[in-house]
C-alpha cells in the first residue's frame, strides 16, 4: 500500500490524512492517480496536436513553380525541399487511376467522338479487331464493320488524333490475342495502362501555366494517396533537399 506521506505531499499536513478512515483513504489514492493520468493524458493529447497541426500546416505549404526543363522535367519548390517531376510518368499514373476506377466500378469510358474515325487496316487485323469488337467496348472503344478492309470508330477512351487511335486499337488487339493464347491475371491493368499511356503528356511537350500547376497539384494529391510511381514502376518526381544540393557544390 501507498504510504501516508504521498498523499501528504498534495495535502495540507499529515494530520490531516492520519485522521481519515481507512475507506476513505483508498477512495482519495484512487482519486489522485486518476487525476495524474489525466493530466500526464491531456500533456500527452496536447503534444499530439501540437505535432498534426504542424503535419497540417506543411501539408498546406503550397508548391513554389520554378521552371520546366527540356519540355520534359517541372522543377518545383516547397519548403526545404526542391522537386523534379517527370511529366509523361506523372500524367500517364493519374490517367491509369482515373481509368481503373472507372472500369472498376462499371462506368462508361467512352468518349463520343465529333467526327467518326475511319481505319483502314490489314485483313487479318480487321478480322482480329471484329473478334474482340466486345473486349474493345468494355475498355471504351465502339467499332464497327465499315466494309472492305475498313471499320469505323466512333467512341474512343481518349481524345487522341487518328494516328495514336489506329496504333492503340492494334496494339490492344495483339495484346487481346496474347491474352487468349497465355491468359495473365491483370490483364485489365496491363491494358488499362497501355490507354493511359497513348493518353498521357508527352516528353519535350511544352506545357502551359494552368497545365503546369494542376500537374503538380495532382501529383501531391496522388503520392499523399500512397502512389508515387508511374504504371511501369518509374517514379513519378524526385526530391533533393538544400542539403543535397549543397553537398553536390561542395558548400558543406
Amino acid at each position: 500500500m501507498l504510504k501516508d506521506i504521498t498523499l501528504g505531499q498534495y495535502f495540507p499536513g499529515k494530520s490531516f490524512i492520519h485522521k481519515l478512515d481507512p475507506r476513505t483513504k483508498i477512495l482519495g489514492i484512487i482519486a489522485y492517480i486518476v487525476i495524474v493520468f489525466l493530466i500526464k493524458s491531456m500533456v500527452g493529447y496536447g503534444i499530439l496536436a501540437l505535432f498534426t497541426a504542424l503535419c497540417i500546416f506543411n501539408s498546406k505549404i503550397p508548391f513554389k513553380y520554378v521552371g520546366q526543363v527540356f519540355d520534359t522535367y517541372i522543377v518545383c519548390q516547397k519548403g526545404g525541399e526542391m522537386y523534379l517531376i517527370d511529366q509523361h510518368a506523372a500524367h500517364e499514373r493519374l490517367r491509369f487511376e482515373e481509368l481503373k476506377e472507372q472500369y472498376l466500378k462499371g462506368e462508361r469510358l467512352s468518349q463520343l467522338l465529333l467526327t467518326p474515325i475511319v481505319l483502314n487496316l490489314e485483313y487479318k487485323e480487321k478480322q482480329a479487331v471484329l473478334e474482340y469488337i466486345s473486349d474493345f467496348k468494355n475498355f471504351g472503344f465502339e467499332i464497327e464493320d465499315f466494309g472492305g478492309n475498313s471499320v469505323i470508330v466512333h467512341a474512343t477512351p481518349i481524345q487522341a488524333d487518328e494516328k495514336t487511335i489506329s496504333d492503340l486499337i492494334l496494339e490492344l488487339s495483339d495484346c487481346l490475342t496474347e491474352q487468349r493464347k497465355h491468359p495473365v491475371a491483370d490483364f485489365e491493368e496491363r491494358a488499362l495502362d497501355m490507354i493511359s499511356c497513348k493518353y498521357a503528356i508527352k516528353a519535350n511537350h511544352k506545357l502551359t501555366m494552368l497545365e503546369l500547376n494542376d500537374l503538380v497539384d495532382k501529383v501531391e494529391i496522388m503520392e499523399q494517396g500512397g502512389v508515387k510511381t508511374c504504371p511501369h514502376g518509374r517514379p513519378v518526381r524526385i526530391a533533393f533537399t538544400k542539403n543535397d544540393i549543397e553537398k553536390l557544390f561542395k558548400r558543406i
